[in-house]
Order: structure tokens, then sequence, then C-alpha cells
């Protein structure tokens, strides 16, 4: 029944998700993958990767947030894990 879903959807939306000083207190190397049609706003990924200390960003052409996890990104993922 889609009217309690959307209840729950609009509730969810009205709680601040803000984790802004959760994220700067991150210490360990941190790799983003964003898709390049993932719908996130413009400057996202940056700011995000601004806050980070020790972080990179991926950005994965023609992806969206559900298809972002593809082969294409192995190397990146992989390469990431193994540096030191």
């Amino acid at each position: 029944n889609a009217p309690p879903l959307f209840a729950k959807i609009a509730e969810a939306l009205q709680v601040d998700f803000d984790r802004t000083q959760a994220v700067k207190d991150i210490r360990a190397p941190t790799l983003l993958i964003f898709g390049s049609a993932d719908g996130a706003r413009a400057g996202h990924p940056q700011e995000f990767l601004g806050l980070l200390r020790d972080g990179r960003l991926e950005i994965v052409p023609g992806a969206t947030h559900m298809t972002v996890f593809t082969p294409v990104i192995v190397p990146t993922v992989t390469a990431f894990l193994d540096a030191p």
C-alpha cells in the first residue's frame, strides 16, 4: 500500500542526517565513489571529499547511484586497498 510508504518517507525526510562532524573525525583513508549521473547535488562529492583528512574521490562516468559498482571500478578499488 503506497500511502503508508509515502508517510514513512515523508517522516524520514524530516530527520536531520547531517554527519559533517562525524565525517571530519574519520582518520582512515577513505575512497568515495560517485556516479556522474547518480543525482547527487552538484559539488556534493567534492564537498564530501573536503571533509575527509585522507580521502580520494572517483566519479564513474555515466553511472547512477545504483549502477556505480561495476567492474570498471575494480582497478580503482584495488589500487586504493593495496596502497601503503
